[in-house]
């Protein structure tokens, strides 16, 4: 579909500016892998690791639970059933078996009653994935960890506030990604916080056996973070939208390629990928970037989320946390593809899904199937605001009246009763 605006505002911003990108040119000089993961890991905390990527850190801590025999093959891992497609792929790839465990979708917590339902003996540890910028609640299911000899891992991947948040302090395993869509990126890697000294000595031996991401990988990501931060402005992303448009393909389709950071045909390329040690650059940028954190847009951001939330009051997954930063902002609704076309019409392009997926439970699926990712970052204009939030509310009111419209109601009666 070709955009009716020659604006159009993105679904997402790169958390970048041109100075983090000359600093991240700059740090390429720097060639001493060695020095540059101990300045990162002792700035983070006393019990970090670096990694290339959250998915990476799973897996040196699955092969380390695998090689001290602490775990056996075809133990049991408790996992979000709302959670980034890959990880439930990476447990069954390690030999051991993800089990989904469906989710509160107001605070995105794992529920309870599921966990005692899930729990046997052969469970070992309980993964939370942190979604939409949403911290979940962890008090509950931390207790339920002690309950039952289990481990407590976090994926902070979509939840970094600033270096203030390290995890839940019963947390086994925290970690937190800094790919090119995350808040305060720096275009890759990912930082561990792991608790037991032992474990963590594992899972680094383990990684110091991977072979060391290619500098020029890292290159290939600046150049790229370069000509995103040009085709975020409206203008230039409209004219995208259009030319690509004539080509036969859609402008969300071209980024999602772009923005993969590991395209992999099957889980055997994947973890060829996964298991590689951050460059010496990569290392350095990252503590640049911990160090030039824009708070202040972090709560722009957060403010604009909150505003938009008011407007879609009760179709927000993940509005009943307590902390919220909206990294993105999801919008549930029962006719996705409705939604993203009204929003298109008024120069704003929206996203499903991407890499969140449910791997279990009927709730977890239908919650996937039903949301659009809808811009909320503080550079849109405050016209910008207003309209998507009128359109949005607008949508959200045919939904609801065409839920309460009589079974076989034919579909062109319920659109001109909502109107």
């Amino acid at each position: 579909m070709r955009p009716s605006h020659t604006t159009l505002q993105p679904p997402h911003r790169l958390d970048l500016r041109a100075a983090d990108l000359a600093r991240g040119v700059a740090t390429l000089l720097t060639v001493d892998e060695r020095r540059a993961r101990a300045a990162l890991e002792a700035g983070w905390h006393a019990d970090g690791l670096a990694f290339l990527s959250v998915r990476s850190a799973l897996c040196a801590f699955l092969e380390a639970q695998r090689a001290s025999g602490a775990w056996q093959p075809g133990d049991e891992v408790l996992v979000s059933a709302l959670t980034i497609q890959d990880m439930p792929k990476l447990i069954e790839a390690h030999g051991f078996v993800p089990v989904a465990v469906e989710v509160d979708a107001h605070g995105m917590a794992p529920r309870l009653d599921d966990l005692q339902r899930k729990c046997n003996a052969r469970t070992r540890a309980v993964l939370v994935a942190h979604l939409f910028g949403a911290r979940v609640e962890l008090a509950e299911v931390a207790r339920f960890c002690r309950q039952h000899g289990l481990l407590l891992l976090e994926d902070c991947a979509q939840a970094f506030v600033g270096p203030g948040f390290v995890g839940h302090p019963e947390a086994d395993l925290a970690m937190f990604s800094f790919g090119t869509l995350k808040t305060c990126t720096a275009l890759g890697g990912a930082l561990a916080r792991v608790r037991d000294p032992a474990l963590r000595a594992r899972m680094a031996e383990i990684q110091t056996c991977w072979p060391r991401q290619r500098t020029g990988a890292f290159v290939a990501k600046l150049a790229r973070a370069a000509a995103f931060l040009v085709a975020q402005h409206p203008l230039v992303y409209g004219l995208l939208a259009h030319a690509i448009a004539l080509g036969g393909e859609s402008i969300g389709a071209v980024l999602r390629r772009a923005t993969r950071g590991f395209p992999a045909g099957d889980v055997v390329e994947l973890l060829s990928l996964l298991r590689k040690r951050p460059c010496a650059a990569l290392l350095a940028f990252l503590r640049v970037r911990l160090a030039h954190v824009d708070a202040e847009r972090l709560v722009r951001r957060a403010a604009v989320g909150e505003e938009l939330a008011a407007r879609a009051d009760g179709h927000v997954p993940g509005a009943g946390a307590r902390y919220r930063t909206h990294w993105i902002f999801p919008i549930e609704t029962t006719s996705p593809a409705r939604l993203r076309e009204a929003l298109w019409r008024i120069g704003i392009d929206a996203s499903g899904a991407s890499n969140i997926a449910a791997v279990g439970g009927v709730a977890a699926r239908a919650l996937v199937q039903s949301l659009v990712f809808v811009p909320a970052y503080p550079e849109l204009s405050p016209a910008a605001r207003a309209a998507l939030a009128e359109a949005v509310q607008a949508h959200l009111r045919r939904d609801v009246l065409t839920l309460e419209l009589p079974p076989g109601t034919p579909a062109p009666l319920a659109r001109s009763a909502a109107c």
